[in-house]
């Protein structure tokens, strides 16, 4: 399985300096170990951008592409933001590969995963539907699977819902 990080909220940690929330580093290594995932995973870094910026720039977008054509396996986790993780989702389904690939995210950085627990709790979900779902591109979030092109962010309640 393969796990392909492009940034957002799950990658944000809180700067106490800075008073702000900023992109340092994923913290996918952490949530793997700490949730005891006994499976071969390799994580490949793309870029750590917030989805607004990755889905507008075609060099990192062409850069993901490129990753999810060129992994050897049938699994592909991408970690990205939530506010164009559809946009996002809809450009890798236009691949059309003979892959099971999940995009998921969260909407609380997982450096404050004290207050909602959503980071670890998608990333969970996309490990189980990644092994169990055919071959297409999905949206997991909130415990629920979409193909890409049929949800959407409800950024009114935080959550994704289907068209």
């Amino acid at each position: 399985m393969d796990v392909l990080v492009t940034g957002g909220t799950i990658s944000l940690e809180y700067n106490i300096s800075k008073k702000s929330l900023i992109s340092t580093d994923s913290h996918i290594h952490k949530m793997i170990k700490n949730s005891n995932i006994a499976l071969d995973i390799t994580i490949r870094y793309i870029c750590l951008l917030d989805s607004n910026d990755l889905i507008t720039n075609n060099d990192i977008m062409d850069k993901l592409k490129t990753e999810c054509i060129k992994s050897p396996t049938k699994h592909i986790i991408i970690l990205t933001g939530t506010d164009k993780m559809t946009e996002i989702g809809n450009e890798i389904m236009n691949l059309n590969l003979d892959k099971t690939i999940i995009l998921t995210g969260s909407m609380v950085p997982y450096s404050v995963h004290s207050i909602i627990e959503d980071a670890v709790f998608n990333f969970g979900c996309a490990v189980g539907f990644v092994q169990t779902l055919p071959s297409n591109t999905y949206i997991v979030m909130n415990g629920k699977y979409w193909i890409a092109d049929k949800c959407k962010k409800d950024f009114e309640k935080n959550i994704f819902i289907g068209k």
